[in-house]
């Protein structure tokens, strides 16, 4: 489960819990004598004012072509792949071997 996932489920639980709990108090508590009922005043928004901004000044753009005078030519240089060099094959090594037949087992193993 990702990190993403377990916030969440506790972000639900926890309203889940609020929402229980907070009906439970209410349940249990002794209802008012009187309704308290409240007019609210609706308040009127003030809308923003809209500033026009200055338009962006106009720049005058010059294209200016560089002529490239040919005083001194670079040789052309071609890239060849080239071998590695020969590495020899290191001499056979000489096969020696000790010709035992049994295995050698010291100590028991197991349930005594």
């Amino acid at each position: 489960m990702s990190v993403r996932m377990a916030l969440a489920k506790l972000s639900a639980c926890a309203a889940g819990c609020a929402v229980i709990g907070g009906g439970a108090v209410h349940v249990a508590e002794t209802p008012a004598e009187v309704g308290q009922y409240r007019k609210i005043k609706q308040v009127k928004q003030v809308k923003p004012k809209l500033v026009k901004q200055a338009t962006p000044r106009k720049t005058k753009r010059i294209r200016r072509v560089i002529k490239k005078t040919e005083c001194c030519e670079e040789p052309e240089v071609a890239m060849v792949a080239v071998p590695a060099p020969y590495i020899p094959p290191p001499p056979p090594q000489p096969i020696i071997s000790g010709g035992g037949g049994v295995p050698i087992v010291i100590g028991g193993g197991g349930f005594g």
